[in-house]
């Protein structure tokens, strides 16, 4: 297999690749001009190792909820590569499951515990997992959290609500997504969007601005 995982989820973009038994990582910063730093980075890797998109058998990618513009764009980039060449398999991961991954392969735990992102404004992406990472409970956008309760999130964030903070690591996303493609968790290419959970800022400031 030759596999490529994309995270353009958070201001750091990730970058995890398996070409045979060769493995890759990479992190770049994707706050501004995601799409100018995100593709030159795929590109750069694919050709060091001798490769094209076309080689590819499996792209796994973040859908979200994260950053707005950069799910957006990592679905795109996945999108034209899967449109042009139909041998590529697509892999959808929610940061919050990918988050409670990180977090159960890090630390020994024999209790539940709940995933936060910052959803801005005074609320929170969350979803509830069981003690083996398995989620317990639907995604939901909240303002008000579970009390006497592990809160993971993420360091970049530095959410003072939450009771354990993780940073992601790209090579534990390249092994998240091929226990995916063992369970063969494929995602077809008309099914594959960004997990927004929430309207834009923009989207609910115009809304406002309407019913006023």
């Amino acid at each position: 297999m030759k596999i490529l995982c994309l995270n353009t989820a958070f201001p750091t973009a990730q970058l995890a690749c398996e070409f045979e038994s060769k493995q890759v990582y990479k992190e770049i910063n994707a706050e501004a001009k995601s799409s100018e730093n995100v593709l030159p980075a795929i590109e750069n890797i694919l050709s060091s190792n001798n490769l094209t998109p076309a080689d590819l058998s499996h792209i796994g990618v973040i859908t979200g909820p994260g950053s707005f513009t950069g799910l957006r764009i990592g679905v795109a980039i996945v999108k034209g590569f899967a449109c042009v060449y139909s041998n590529i398999k697509i892999v959808t991961v929610n940061s919050l499951d990918f988050m409670a991954f990180h977090y159960v392969q890090k630390n020994k735990t024999n209790n539940e515990f709940y995933c936060i992102l910052n959803a801005l404004s005074g609320r929170y992406f969350m979803a509830k997992y069981n003690k083996n990472g398995e989620r317990a409970g639907e995604y939901s956008l909240t303002d008000k959290l579970p009390e006497n309760v592990i809160l993971v999130g993420l360091e970049n964030e530095n959410l003072s609500v939450a009771s354990h903070l993780i940073k992601l690591q790209p090579e534990l996303l390249l092994k998240l997504v091929k226990s995916l493609i063992d369970e063969n968790k494929i995602t077809s290419l008309e099914n594959l969007m960004p997990f927004y959970l929430r309207l834009s800022q923009a989207e609910e400031n115009l809304i406002k601005n309407k019913l006023k």
